[in-house]
């Protein structure tokens, strides 16, 4: 019997950004777009060095819990495009 891995928190990844935005103002007193953390790789990617060189604090480890999310995330995305396509009416004959 294999057992199916849980099914992530579709929150999970705001939370942890709304968390990351919160620590990054507390101890750099510098806020972050949670909205663009979420949407833009880029900006995500230098939000969460800044968060790996901040040793000492839970930011790097909030860094890695929010790469592992959208790792997931994007594994599932391929996932779906990839899946056979449905037997569906079609207008084409």
């Amino acid at each position: 019997m294999h057992d199916k891995p849980e099914p992530m928190d579709p929150n999970a990844p705001l939370q942890i950004a709304n968390r990351i935005r919160l620590e990054l103002l507390r101890e750099i007193a510098h806020g972050i777009v949670v909205e663009r953390l979420l949407s833009d790789r880029r900006y995500a990617r230098d939000v969460l060095f800044v968060c790996d060189a901040l040793h000492g604090t839970t930011l790097p480890a909030l860094a890695r819990s929010f790469r592992q999310m959208a790792e997931e995330q994007g594994q599932a995305a391929r996932k779906r495009s990839s899946a056979a396509p449905s037997a569906t009416w079609s207008p084409t004959p």
